[in-house]
């Protein structure tokens, strides 16, 4: 699988890749349109034209100066520039009359003698940087859970833009509706994917509660309205709860905090033309 692209030459990413921002970038557009969900844009100023403009188009004028820190080596011309140099990084001479060789050895050697290891919880961060916490509000590392399962963002976005959309129905539709959606969405691509021999794309998680859950739609589509239904509605339930986790994230980004705590949500907010029930 190729490498991650981090940064250029000077300029690192902290999450040393480039989708979470990415999944930051469309939870925030999607909360810009959800009238549920409440956004700071006064926070997100310096993020320009989020609303409308397509991932790629704003990511290439608007990642170093965001979320990249100056990781790279850099000579520092004056004692101003010394307010520069963070609590990762120490100050060194390098001399100009001596072998270049000699001197990488002497630095490699400095280096080791002070521990440097590339880790991203110790990597400074950028003006916007992505922060998961705990029950308890406390910064959890995010290579402890959040780095190591996009899979589990990307399907809660992907819920969440179906929610966004279906937001003209009343509720208990409007989550069966977003569940479908969903799984037509996963089914084509995964599909599309597999057909493909070599693509690395990630395939879309489909969780058993929403497969479930469309096995329990078909049947019911296939019974009379007369004889009732004899599912429990313990699918509908998890699916639901998928849907807090996703809508949590959305409330979390309009505040600035990404993901945030979204682990156990209190509530799944009732919609204006809602029943108020699961």
């Amino acid at each position: 699988m190729p490498k991650k692209w981090r940064g250029d030459r000077s300029n690192l990413l902290p999450a040393h890749q480039v989708e979470p921002y990415r999944l930051w970038f469309e939870f925030l557009q999607l909360a810009s349109k959800d009238d549920d969900t409440a956004v700071n844009h006064n926070l997100y100023a310096s993020w320009g034209n989020y609303q409308s403009d397509t991932f790629s188009t704003w990511w290439s004028t608007h990642w170093r100066e965001l979320f990249a820190v100056n990781f790279g080596v850099r000579e520092l011309l004056d004692r101003a520039d010394y307010g520069s140099v963070g609590e990762r990084e120490f100050i060194i001479a390098v001399p100009l009359y001596q072998s270049p060789s000699k001197t990488i050895a002497q630095v490699r050697q400095l280096l080791e003698d002070k521990g440097a290891k590339e880790r991203i919880s110790d990597a400074p961060s950028g003006s916007f940087q992505i922060r998961v916490l705990d029950e308890k509000g406390i910064d959890v590392p995010a290579t402890q859970r959040f780095l190591k399962n996009l899979g589990k963002m990307r399907l809660y976005l992907r819920l969440y833009r179906y929610w966004v959309q279906n937001a003209q129905m009343e509720r208990r539709r409007r989550v069966e509706q977003t569940a479908m959606d969903y799984y037509k969405w996963a089914t084509a691509w995964n599909r599309k994917v597999t057909a493909k021999r070599g693509d690395k794309r990630p395939r879309a998680e489909i969780p058993s509660c929403i497969n479930a859950y469309m096995d329990v739609i078909q049947k019911r589509a296939g019974r009379s309205r007369v004889s009732g239904s004899n599912d429990t509605g313990d699918e509908r339930r998890q699916v639901v709860r998928y849907l807090r986790k996703a809508r949590q994230i959305a409330q979390n980004t309009g505040k600035g905090i990404f993901p945030g705590y979204y682990e156990r949500p209190d509530q799944f907010a009732a919609v204006p033309n809602g029943t108020g029930q699961d």
